[in-house]
């Protein structure tokens, strides 16, 4: 996730992800506004899934500098058996 803004609290944004996100019994429902609120956060704040095949773009320092030169390396098999 790229950070943006301010961000919804941990305990907010966990079960907005996982209790509406990632769940397909609540998605077709209306989510409370704390909840609608942190979704939309999430999704203005991640890169898009088409994003991720180009793992150049992924392998940055969060903090803008630039990661080591094995990371990508190492991260890449995780990412894979994400998607």
């Amino acid at each position: 996730m790229r950070p943006r803004g301010t961000w919804p609290e941990t305990r907010v944004l966990r079960q907005a992800l996982f209790a509406w996100a990632f769940n397909p019994a609540t998605r077709d429902t209306d989510p409370p506004p704390e909840i609608a609120a942190a979704l939309d956060w999430a999704e203005r704040a991640s890169l898009p899934v088409a994003d991720l095949e180009d793992l150049s773009k992924s392998s940055g320092h969060r903090r803008g500098r630039t990661a080591r030169r094995g990371t990508p390396r190492r991260h890449r098999p995780r990412l894979r058996r994400c998607l």
